[in-house]
This record gives structure tokens, sequence and C-alpha cells, in this order.
């Protein structure tokens, strides 16, 4: 067979061959037929932060509100309203992560559509310190008196005014201040008109009013006593008095004066001995008639209070004992906080540490993950106050708490290694294969499954070859190299040199045959390199067959 002979077979059989190249733009892949070019949809992959809108050979991203694109056009980043103006706060403004709130000044709240403040009637809210008026102002109040007091601004309070001081009454003798006004009285000896500011005088004698324990004489503004015989006017008390017997009496402490008599008694903390003259001291802590909160220690003539450890004596008070406050007084010798008890105090401590055993004043850190108080789910790391949680691999804390481990979902994020498909699972992943490929040993990689039927065309940019038209193109190659090395049985001899004969043109037919095939062979091994060694040896069986039937029919 001559070389036009075997191009001319190749033509006539027409040895298809289909090239699946990337034929499409950037965008755009080949669809399940492998002729048009469909949309890709990159939103599957999440390259948006928030929102992704896919569009014919690309994509956007957007934002949620109260966000903004960035400059790499995939991330968002938080809008600070309170800087741009674009906020409805009518006072305050606080920005948040996507959004912000609003707040009021001092004096002022804010209002159901949580953007404007109006004035707060403190007077009316009782939200104010006024003791007497108030009237309320935009964002405040103001403090007003009764008639009878005045505003002291040191104090911030209504105080009275000292009618009587400020010489502001109309009292005709004596002036008594009040709170809140003042009242008028009179001189001993007078009394106070209805109008209740003149005094005129009041004769006692007539009204029965004196003192006197014999005779009284009015005078203008008061009387005068005078006595019987018997009895003299004692000019200090302006009555009639007894021989004072106590000026000369044996009494030891006090002396009682009677008409005709007296009697001794003794002081506050003393009884009268039984000679009736003599004093002795009462034991009051004794006989319990003291006011002693707690302890009691008597003294000559008297007795005196004390306190249990953790208590004194009140300010105001001889006698009543009150807590000491060691934490507000910082007496304590706590190394953190301190809580007041009665009689004494406990040590406290901050959240993240507890009071050592060994020492109760001292605090020492706690450790939340050996005593199982934290609130992690899966690892907990204990730090000096507090403690951290972390995930296991395949997990990723919540930013939300910090404490809660949730699922990556490495396929959705494209953290995975597979060629074909990703599943995701609880903490990790698994790859899968289409139909008649299995995973390889890496867990990662299809390998084609030799029990099912074998597709040519293992990947877009190889070669495909119609297999049923090669093989029956090779059946006429050999049946042509067959024919061509049929000879006669008396021509072996001929037969036998012409396979050495380099001239033969039997030989040369057989030759280019022969190489035609394997030159096939190796066309298609190149392209299609699963398939090369079984071609091959399907080549050189036939080939046997047809050399090894010659030799016979020479023979």
């Amino acid at each position: 067979m001559t070389e036009n002979g075997l191009q001319d077979l190749w033509s006539e059989y027409n040895f298809a061959t289909v090239l699946c190249m990337d034929r499409c733009k950037e965008g755009f892949k080949l669809g399940s037929d492998e002729d048009i070019c469909v949309d890709v949809d990159e939103c599957l992959s999440s390259p948006c932060k928030h929102k992704c809108n896919n569009v014919d050979g690309s994509y956007t991203c957007g934002c949620n509100d109260g966000y903004v694109l960035g400059a790499d056009m995939t991330t968002c980043e938080d809008v600070d309203e309170c800087q741009n103006t674009s906020n409805q706060c009518s006072q305050l403004c606080n920005n948040s992560v996507g959004s912000y709130n609003c707040n009021c000044r001092e004096g002022y709240t804010l209002q159901d559509d949580r953007f404007l403040c109006v004035d707060v009637n403190e007077c009316a809210s009782h939200l104010n310190k006024c003791s007497q008026m108030c009237v309320n102002t935009e964002g405040g109040y103001k403090c007003s008196c009764h008639v009878g007091y005045v505003m002291d601004t040191k104090i911030g309070d209504c105080v009275d005014v000292d009618e009587c001081q400020t010489t502001t009454h109309n009292c005709s003798q004596l002036c008594n201040n009040t709170v809140g006004s003042y009242n008028c009285d009179c001189d001993r000896g007078y009394s106070l008109q209805d109008n209740r500011f003149t005094c005129v005088d009041v004769d006692e004698c007539a009204s029965h009013l004196e003192n006197c324990s014999q005779i009284c004489v009015n005078t203008e503004g008061g009387y005068n006593c005078s006595c019987h015989v018997g009895y003299v006017m004692d000019t200090k008390i302006g009555d009639c008095v007894d021989v004072d017997e106590c000026l000369s009496s044996s009494c030891q402490q006090v002396c009682t004066n009677f008409n005709g008599s007296y009697s001794c008694g003794c002081y506050h903390g003393y009884t009268l001995f039984s000679d009736n003259k003599t004093c002795v001291d009462i034991d009051e802590c004794q006989t319990t008639t003291h006011n002693c909160s707690q302890l009691c220690n008597n003294t000559v003539g008297g007795y005196t209070c004390s306190c249990h450890q953790g208590y004194e004596l009140h300010n105001d008070s001889r006698f009543l004992c009150v807590d000491v406050d060691e934490c507000g007084l910082g007496t304590d010798n706590c190394s953190d906080g301190c809580k007041n008890t009665a009689g004494s105090y406990v040590c406290t401590c901050k959240d993240g540490y507890h009071i050592d055993p060994h020492d109760p004043f001292t605090c020492v850190d706690m450790d939340e993950c050996q005593q199982d108080r934290h609130n992690c789910t899966q690892n907990c790391t204990n730090s000096i106050g507090s403690y951290v949680c972390s995930c296991f691999h395949g997990y990723r804390l919540d930013n939300n708490d910090n404490v809660t481990c949730l699922d990556i979902n490495e396929c959705k994020e494209n953290l995975h290694t597979c060629e074909n498909t990703c599943v995701n699972t609880l903490g990790s992943y698994t790859c899968t294969c289409p139909l008649g490929y299995q995973l390889d040993q890496d867990g990662s990689s299809c390998v084609k499954t030799r029990s099912q039927p074998y597709c040519p065309c293992s990947c877009r940019t190889q070669t495909r070859i119609n297999m049923s038209s090669t093989l029956m193109a090779v059946q006429k190659v050999i049946d042509q190299i067959k024919k061509n090395l049929t000879v006669e049985t008396h021509d072996l001899s001929s037969y036998i040199r012409s396979k050495t004969s380099a001239t033969d043109d039997r030989m040369s037919s057989e030759t280019v045959g022969l190489f035609g095939a394997i030159l096939f062979a190796i066309t298609v091994g190149v392209v299609v390199v699963p398939d090369v060694i079984t071609l091959i040896k399907f080549l050189l069986s036939k080939l046997r067959l047809v050399f090894r039937n010659n030799v016979v029919n020479v023979q």
C-alpha cells in the first residue's frame, strides 16, 4: 500500500476526533453538552461579605443597611452615621456596628420615634429636689420658696427667714420666730391682744394669776407679794418662803426644805443610806437600771457604756452601739472587695477570682476551666481573672458570644481539596466522585472505576476518539495488510526473500501498512493515554494472526 493509499483509507473512514477545549470567556463555562457556554454563578462560592448578585459573566457585591462596600468591592464596612450627618438624632448620636442610637442630654427624654428629644418636666414627674416650689425650665428646673423662706445658695435649699432677727416683725414686745413665720409674745405681766401684736398689763392679783402665797399687790407689768408673820420674802423668787433649814442641814448631797421641816436626798446615781443623810453609789450595771445596748461599766455616781469588737458608740448617744463599717473606713485587710457584716466584715473578689482557702483576706485567680464554671462548648483555656474559649479543628468561635463553636462549612467557603464534589460534615467534610469514578488514596482526587464503561475523553483539553469507527478502520488496515502479504504456495521462496529485500514492492506495501497502523496506534496512545496499551496489544495480535495464516498458506 502506498502512502497516498493510506491517506485515502484515513479519509474514507473519517477518523473523527473532537477537541474538548475551553472555548468560553471568563465568567462562563461549557454546558453539559460541551457545545454551549453558560454563565458561572460565582455567588455559589460566597465571594461577597453580605450580598451577592450574579450577572452574566460576572457578579456584584452589596451590603446590608448601615454598611458600605469596601475598596476591594467584596467586604462591607460600617457607616458611621454620627460622623456623616446621615442620622436623625435631635441631640446626641452614638454609632454602632451597622446602625446608630440616639440619646438625649440631661433634662430631656427620647420619644417613641427614638430620634426626637423633648424636655422632661421634672416638677410634674417628681424628679426635682426642691423642698418647696419647683419651676420647670427647658432642659432643667429651678427651685423657689414660700413666703417666710429664702433660698440658701450654699446648700441649694429653702431656709427659714428669722423675722425677729431682721426686725421685719410687728410685735410690740417679744418676737418668737417660727418655721416660715413668727409669733408675738409679751413680757411677764402683760397679755397679747386680739390683733396678736399689742401687749397690755395683766392684773395678776385680780385674775388670780399671781404666785403670791400670801398677799398680792398689782403693779404695771407685774405684781409684788408680801408675807404674813412667820414667813420671809425671798427677793430672788418674789414670794414668801419658809425659813430654810437646809441652809444649816447635815444632808450629804441634797436637802429639800418644807414648811416647818426638810428632807435629804441624793444626786442621780446615788441612793440614800439608812441614816437618811448619807448617799452611796448605785451599781447600775448590777441592778440592770442602765441603758447600755451592749456592755456596762459602773462608775462612782453613774456608769459608762462600751461595745463589743466590731461595734462603737453612736456619735449622738452614750448608750447605743452601732456596727463599725470596716469596709467604708478602710480598716479591713481585704486585697480586693469588702462586704460589711454586723460586727465584722467579709472579703469579696471580682469576677474571675475567689478567696484563698488558706487566707480569707486574699483573692487568687479562679480556674474556671478546671472548676467547670465556664460556658465554652469545646476547649477552655484559663487566664488570669478569666478564661478563653477555642474550638476543635473544623470549627470556629462564634463572634457574637465568643463561647460557642460553630461548624465550618469547608465546601461553602472553598476550604476543601476535593477534585469533584464536596459534602460538608460536622467538623470536617468528605469528597465524592461522579458515576464511573472513585476516590483515590489521597481522599480528594477521582480515578476511573475500571469495572464501568470508560469515556475515552479523560479531560476537556484532550482529543475524544470515536472508538467504533476507529476499530472498523483498524480492521480495514489489517485486511489490506493481509491482502498484500498473501502469496502463492509455489512462491514461498520468493516471499521469504522479499522479507529481507528492501526493493520488494509487496514488502514496501506491507511496511507502509504496518507503519500506518503503528503510527495510528501511537497517535491514539499519545492523545488517549489510558487506552494505548490495549490498542497496541489488539494490533499486535491481529498482525500475528495474519503472519501465522500466511505462513500456513505458504506451507
